[in-house]
């Protein structure tokens, strides 16, 4: 039962895993299109004629609207790397429950074990008595060393 019951954690465990990594997959897919949306409008905005009259024009504004997408840049590192440390807490807690269900499963083991040789000494025991009881009524009846 407690087998069955390491397995379904074990399933669990797996099928977490698999969430946290697909949703990394679609966050990280997420962040490059955003950044490759950007790389493209920052080079049409380099390329064209007349570049010095449109900077003098809207040379602030474009400055805003970048530092805008620096600022969008660095929060979606931000998110990726508090990403990056989730997937790594979530790799040590499940190190730490393998572990734990390793030493489950091995208490399990001894304890079956213990169970295993109880039962041999009880069934010893009994043996014993059931000896001391015969050779106590052969002994009486030839009157014997106590009699």
């Amino acid at each position: 039962m407690e087998v069955r019951r390491a397995d379904m954690m074990k399933a669990k465990e797996e099928r977490e895993i698999a969430y946290f990594d697909e949703k990394a997959k679609k966050e990280k897919e997420e962040a490059n299109a955003r950044r490759q949306r950007m790389a493209g409008k920052e080079e049409a905005e380099k390329g064209g004629k007349g570049e010095g009259d449109r900077n003098e024009l809207f040379g602030k504004i474009i400055g805003g609207v970048k530092d805008l997408f620096k600022d969008g840049e660095e929060e979606e590192e931000e998110r990726e790397g508090e990403l990056q440390r989730q997937q790594a807490g979530i790799g040590k807690v499940k190190g730490t429950m393998a572990e734990a269900r390793d030493r489950l499963n091995e208490r399990g083991e001894k304890l079956s074990e213990l169970g295993d040789k109880s039962e041999a000494l009880k069934n010893q025991s009994q043996q014993f008595a059931d000896l001391a009881k015969e050779l106590n009524r052969k002994n009486s009846s030839i009157g014997g060393w106590f009699s």
